[in-house]
């Protein structure tokens, strides 16, 4: 399995690495473009997804398409 682009970490965090060792990447800016993307389109769509549950892996489907073209978009 080939591993996507990600784009590298949104809010990365180490803190006082005395306290914490361990060095919090934060989310990606994939998986963070992508959750913007799909809050965008629920609001837009004007649709009960809550009713709609079977449109809940289209919705994210479509959200990481608009993710990867954000990311491919960045590139340039």
């Amino acid at each position: 399995m080939s591993a996507k682009k990600d784009g590298g970490a949104v809010f990365p965090w180490g803190g006082d690495l005395n306290e914490c060792p361990n060095f919090f990447k934060g989310i990606s800016k994939r998986d963070y473009f992508a959750a913007a993307a799909m809050q965008g389109e629920i609001m837009a769509a004007q649709v009960d997804y809550y009713r709609m549950q079977s449109t809940y892996t289209n919705l994210a489907r479509f959200a990481y398409l608009i993710a990867d073209a954000m990311l491919k978009e960045r590139d340039k």
